[in-house]
């Protein structure tokens, strides 16, 4: 994130002596003022610097986003690292309003960073539907679904019925070996995670 005071120069300090006449830099009086008043303002600069940043999820330090989690009612098990609670923490903010499949598939996607879908359909002989909620793995280093879950959970109302599907690509390498006169066979690509809260 760019510097909200951008000032040029490495201390508020070296600025304030560019700006004085030249005969008060041999004053040691006057530059222990200065270094004084350099440090001071470096301070307050840090300050606003900080409250600047506290203002957008991306860059709150971890007591913003521990104050958001307590107000947004986020309760995580587990150790998570800030870069990961900031992406679950904005995901809520991404859901307020009125909740349709395209705004459940914008929180999902704030978090994973990839692109997820929402569906009903059918779940059982007497023609129930249910929401069944299909995401890609994505990019990020960390995933969890019970973040999801709580995420989802939250939102929809209770009486409708869903399945979470996280689906991703794992690399593998396999080597063939005869193990009691079998070949034995493995099988790399796509693997399917599928949860849900509710029986479907």
């Amino acid at each position: 994130m760019p510097q909200l005071l951008n000032n040029y120069y490495d201390t508020t300090y070296e600025e304030i002596v560019n700006y004085v006449p030249d005969y008060y830099t041999e004053v040691k009086e006057m530059q222990a003022v200065y270094k004084a008043e350099g440090d001071l303002l470096d301070d307050i600069k840090d300050g606003i610097e900080k409250v600047f940043g506290d203002c957008f999820i991306d860059s709150a330090d971890e007591a913003t986003i521990a104050k958001l989690e307590q107000f947004l009612n986020i309760h995580m098990h587990g150790e998570r690292s800030l870069d990961d609670r900031r992406r679950l923490v904005k995901s809520y903010y991404v859901g307020a309003g009125k909740m349709s499949a395209s705004l459940l598939s914008d929180m999902i996607g704030t978090y994973t960073g990839a692109k997820s879908q929402c569906r009903f359909e059918p779940c059982d002989i007497q023609g129930n539907n249910a929401l069944y909620i299909d995401t890609e793995r994505g990019a990020e280093t960390s995933l969890y679904a019970s973040d999801i879950m709580a995420l989802v959970r939250a939102k929809l109302p209770a009486h409708i019925a869903y399945q979470l599907n996280v689906v991703y690509e794992n690399e593998c390498t396999v080597q063939n070996e005869i193990v009691f006169g079998y070949p034995m066979i493995a099988n790399c690509g796509i693997l399917n995670c599928g949860q849900g809260v509710n029986d479907l």
